[in-house]
């Protein structure tokens, strides 16, 4: 359901645990670049890009 291009909310703040995520904040708006599997998501925030949990975002459009 979410696609490239997609704006995503996140629900929760999510800390880096590994060099290639993607930390954010709660509240933050994230830019959806790629689908990496059913769980994680590419995606670019505040001019970082990185993976993380697709559990910790919503669609935004919502």
């Amino acid at each position: 359901q979410l696609k490239k291009g997609s704006q995503v909310e996140a629900l929760f703040s999510y800390e880096a645990t590994q060099p290639e995520d993607l930390e954010f904040q709660e509240g933050d708006i994230i830019l959806v670049l790629s689908k990496v599997n059913e769980e994680w998501l590419e995606g670019e925030s505040k001019g970082k890009v990185g993976i993380f949990p697709k559990v910790f975002v919503e669609d935004s459009a919502t």
